[in-house]
């Protein structure tokens, strides 16, 4: 029995000497052992950085009061977006920002006449972001992402017009001259739920919807200020991509 087992495995092929490229040359049809294992696990944690930078603008309707009614201004600058990998960016830029806002409350003279006191007010801000994106995975020219963070704002000019009403009669209007302030705000909140469109292979084109939570009072009226709205953006891809998506 020993001496069959000996002939057995002194008649067994070499196939444990043969190297991978020998078993390449006699096996061509089988994947390569070098090119698999060279392959990533999971590409979503692949590090693969890219810069955009563009051009953005649009609407920012600003109120004091959540439950008020908002007033119309606009927001345009320089935007910068720097990829991670496919799905998470750091979007950051410089922007110039006009928020006007409207804010009534109840006032009393010194007779006890109720009124009301309406407050008109306007800011010219300059607005750092400092946002986090997540785009959803696509395989079309489509992509919707969702976007947060924070947002610095320093302002440039603040001013504001006061009108006290007593039994439905203007009372007193109080223009109050233009200040430059030049204070700074930290940490206004900001998200937004967006879709990109390519455009070509290096431009991409925007659309969000944005809403912006003041978290501190601001300027001499000492107002917290939410703002919503819509902007547009042109985004170029600094970074070489292949051919366009379907």
């Amino acid at each position: 029995m020993e001496e069959q087992e000996a002939i057995a495995e002194s008649q067994l092929p070499d196939l444990m000497l043969i190297d991978q490229g020998e078993l390449n040359l006699a096996y061509p049809e089988l994947p390569s052992l070098d090119r698999k294992l060279a392959q990533p696990v999971n590409n979503r944690l692949s590090f693969d950085p890219g810069v955009k930078i563009g051009w953005v603008s649009g609407t920012a309707d600003s109120r004091a009061e959540l439950n008020e009614a908002s007033r119309g201004g606009f927001i345009s600058g320089l935007r910068a977006e720097l990829s991670l990998n496919d799905e998470l960016s750091i979007v950051s830029g410089i922007l110039y920002a006009q928020k006007i806002y409207f804010h009534q409350r109840d006032v009393y003279t010194a007779n006890r006449i109720p009124g009301k006191r309406d407050l008109s007010g306007e800011f010219q801000t300059v607005e750092l972001p400092m946002l986090v994106k997540f785009q959803f995975p696509s395989q079309n020219k489509f992509n919707f992402y969702l976007q947060g963070g924070a947002v610095t704002m320093v302002t440039l000019k603040e001013e504001y017009i006061v009108e006290t009403y007593v039994e439905s009669a203007v009372r007193n209007r109080q223009p109050v001259p233009s200040e430059r302030s030049y204070n700074t705000y930290l940490g206004n909140l900001q998200a937004a739920l967006g879709v990109s469109y390519e455009v070509t292979p290096e431009l991409d084109l925007q659309l969000e919807p944005y809403f912006q939570w003041g978290l501190q009072k601001m300027g001499s009226e000492g107002k917290k200020i939410y703002s919503s709205g819509v902007v547009v953006s042109f985004m170029y891809n600094l970074k070489k991509k292949g051919p366009p998506k379907l």
